[in-house]
């Protein structure tokens, strides 16, 4: 799968709202990575709305040729890049339902895991507290926890959205859907085993 296809298919599920969502994968040439650009809707997105960054500083690789400017997310990215060598495509979206969980005060009151693709794709995800979009401390948060354990392909932001990671933009785009349905099937199930209607969930 290419990177435009994968954007508008997130588009299209409603994965990301706007421009709220950024894709980046890692390059061939050492230590860069291209990433989509900064205000980018995935749903018109085309192959000119990315650029390719150097991932120590997140400079813009040959600055004089590209009027795009990356993500403000590329300092995630690229901080994820540097301790998972296995990772090399990163995908953050805000998904209904998976930011809602995002957004629980106690995202454990909802026990994920009801769906098997949760065991054999996702296998491990985690959660950090909130911190600013593009911050240095985002950054460490969110790349520290994928780099806990090597299983972890998905992590949450408190009230902010998640990043997905795969081998492959396939497989990060998989990530994220399955993990979309989990958290739907679950908060679903919590809702119906405790007997609340809410508008859409029933």
């Amino acid at each position: 799968m290419e990177k435009v296809k994968a954007c508008r298919l997130l588009a299209e599920k409603n994965m990301v709202v706007a421009n709220s969502g950024n894709i980046s994968v890692r390059n061939d040439n050492p230590n860069t990575m291209t990433i989509s650009g900064t205000g980018t809707w995935f749903e018109n997105i085309t192959d000119i709305d990315f650029v390719e960054v150097n991932m120590d500083n997140c400079d813009v690789v040959n600055r004089e040729l590209s009027i795009i400017r990356p993500s403000k997310e590329a300092i995630v990215h690229a901080s994820i890049y540097k301790k998972r060598e296995d990772v090399n495509c990163i995908i953050h979206f805000q998904s209904p339902y998976a930011t809602t969980l995002c957004a629980l005060e106690d995202f454990h009151m909802i026990s994920l895991g009801n769906i098997p693709e949760m065991i054999y794709y996702i296998k491990k995800y985690a959660m950090v507290p909130y911190a600013e979009p593009g911050s240095t401390e985002l950054a460490n948060l969110v790349s520290e926890m994928f780099a806990e354990d090597l299983n972890t392909s998905v992590v949450g932001i408190r009230c902010h959205g998640l990043f997905s990671s795969g081998p492959n933009i396939e497989e990060a785009v998989k990530n994220a859907f399955f993990f979309e349905l989990d958290c739907q099937v679950s908060m679903r199930k919590y809702l119906l085993e405790r007997k609340v209607v809410v508008d859409n969930l029933m």
